[in-house]
């Protein structure tokens, strides 16, 4: 892809300063939206962090993209097969849960409508991605892991699974780190020196 110098440097100049560990955060679902990935309907849940030092942090990423390169990082993003009915209904129940409200109330074509959940908070355990720059280098990202099965037992420390480059699985947090060999500060080091390309909009999914 073919950088835009003006845009790059727009980017630079306003995105976030800093960027979240791995850990739990108050988040909003944004947006519920439809797509289609290799013939399979899927449907996705958009991120962003409501509450705290990096409140807004998924909005102002976008918003620092020039044109040419908008989209939701897909570290901010739960998504699913559509006819995964049960797994749609598990997040659907702890959203519902959190937010002390029943969704059952809003069914649509005799399945519960998803896009009820725009605008309600929830608990999400992040964890870390790694994937490969332009450069050919491995870096890392939050990536959503957890919603929480409700408010009063969220636990803001805990940290969800890596996902390894190249297709590699998950691993455990703490393994990772260990392997590793860095603390949570040296990994928010790390993570502010390896901005991502801006101009790489990759939309890979959690599933």
């Amino acid at each position: 892809m073919k950088i835009n110098l003006e845009e790059y440097n727009n980017y630079e100049l306003n995105k976030p300063s800093k960027k979240p560990t791995a850990g739990g955060y108050v988040c909003v679902i944004k947006k519920v939206k439809d797509f289609e990935r290799n013939g399979v309907q899927k449907k996705s849940l958009e991120l962003d962090i409501a509450e705290g030092e990096f409140e807004g942090y998924f909005q102002k990423m976008f918003d620092a993209r020039g044109e040419n390169a908008k989209y939701w990082d897909d570290g901010a993003q739960i998504s699913f097969a559509a006819d995964d009915s049960s797994y749609g209904m598990g997040l659907g129940k702890r959203v519902e849960s959190y937010n002390n409200y029943e969704m059952a109330k809003n069914i649509k074509n005799g399945e519960w409508d998803l896009s009820t959940l725009e605008g309600k908070k929830i608990g999400v355990s992040f964890g870390l991605k790694e994937y490969r720059g332009n450069d050919g280098n491995v870096y890392t990202k939050i990536l959503a892991s957890k919603f929480a099965s409700a408010k009063d037992d969220f636990d803001f420390d805990a940290k969800g699974n890596v996902a390894l480059v190249d297709g590699g699985g998950f691993i455990k947090y703490d393994e990772y780190m260990a392997n590793k060999n860095i603390s949570d500060d040296a990994n928010q080091a790390s993570l502010d020196a390896t901005a991502p390309n801006p101009f790489d909009n990759s939309d890979e999914m959690l599933f």
